[in-house]
């Protein structure tokens, strides 16, 4: 992830040959002034068709993303990865890595996930 000089993190989405979405991430740490500051700075420097400050969901999906590409993941299918959106909600709202999703969450539940999931999807698991 990029971040601005005032160290806004923030993620950029070419949307058209206008330019890009802009997303921030500002954690508790930046005040409104660093939001803005952020924004005007991007607006300069960048070609910005849209710019905004990330919402829960935004938040949940980079995280869900950072698990699903995590090292440890990569061998892993879809199917077995315990992709639970209220865990992870929890541990994005308590500031706990997703190192931490993937070794407490993930990894000594693949078993049990897929079981799951197969229940869930039957075979259409394996024809993904």
């Amino acid at each position: 992830m990029q971040t601005t000089s005032n160290g806004v993190p923030y993620e950029d989405h070419i949307v058209s040959p206008k330019g890009a979405q802009f997303i921030l991430f500002p954690n508790s740490d930046h005040s409104k002034k660093d939001v803005d500051c952020a924004k005007r700075e991007l607006r300069i420097m960048r070609d910005v068709v849209s710019i905004r400050v990330a919402s829960l969901e935004d938040r949940i999906d980079k995280y869900r993303s950072q698990v699903y590409t995590h090292p440890k993941c990569k061998n892993l299918k879809w199917f077995q990865i315990n992709d639970d959106r209220k865990i992870m909600l929890n541990y994005l709202r308590s500031n706990r890595s997703p190192e931490e999703y993937v070794e407490k969450e993930v990894l000594p539940n693949i078993e049990a996930t897929e079981n799951r999931l197969f229940k869930e999807h039957r075979t259409n698991i394996y024809n993904f």
